[in-house]
């Protein structure tokens, strides 16, 4: 028994160093500049072809396991103009309730420097996103709970701007707009607890921008967000 034993304890040994050494080598190679732009280009067809756009991506890292950092990303829209850019969108990922349940859950995320230009020729037109949203909508019009299943612990937002346009309607300096709407200087600490098909629980911790046509500032709001088919409910608005 003790023989048994002891062989036991040198098998599960060896599977230990075998996975640790199989780890840091591929640790090692996603390090290597000639692996990481194979990756790059795989990435960048891959998108390409999911969102049926050009997308652009400079750089991808590989940091652990559960992170990776993509850097100067780039969206076209069927225009061939630009519809989202970031420097830099990382995010560390939890893989057990994605093997377990199909659940996508991440640890923290963070983007910086996103520019998204939103917009539409006329007021019946669709917007210059609409086929991106076409695209990842599930050919079902019916809902099914385990369609979507987010959760982002810690969302960072920095030095963002976000514009939506109708080109068709009249400029105005120094009112709101509702057909030119540009929000610049986007910070943002964000919770987002749950994300399904219907159903939202979002926590923003802090939230800070400033709309650049009505000269609008907001500083530091803070808010809960629930909601479902029946409504939303807003609690603890700072």
């Amino acid at each position: 028994k003790n023989r048994v034993i002891k062989n036991i304890f040198k098998f599960l040994r060896a599977v230990i160093i075998t996975l640790v050494v199989l780890y840091g080598l591929v640790v090692v190679l996603l390090h290597i500049p000639a692996v990481q732009e194979q990756l790059t280009l795989v990435a960048h067809r891959q998108l390409s072809a999911l969102l049926d756009t050009p997308v652009q991506i400079g750089h991808i890292t590989v940091g652990y396991p559960d992170r990776i950092i993509l850097d100067d990303v780039k969206i076209e829209d069927k225009q061939g103009n630009r519809l989202l850019q970031t420097a830099r969108l990382s995010a560390r990922f939890e893989w057990m309730p994605l093997f377990r349940d199909g659940r996508i859950s991440i640890h923290t995320a963070q983007i910086f420097g996103l520019q998204a230009e939103v917009n539409r020729q006329h007021p019946d037109a669709p917007l210059n996103v609409q086929f991106i949203i076409d695209k990842l909508s599930s050919p079902d019009d019916t809902p099914s709970e385990s369609s979507l299943d987010l959760r982002i612990n810690s969302l960072q937002i920095r030095r963002s701007r976000v514009k939506y346009d109708v080109f068709s309607e009249p400029m105005t300096d120094g009112v709101f707009n509702p057909n030119h709407i540009a929000v610049a200087n986007i910070n943002a600490n964000i919770s987002l607890k749950a994300l399904h098909s219907d159903s939202i629980n979002l926590h923003v911790k802090r939230l800070d921008f400033e709309e650049q046509s009505s000269g609008f500032t907001l500083k530091g709001l803070e808010t809960r967000v629930k909601g479902g088919r029946s409504g939303v409910q807003m609690q603890g608005f700072d």
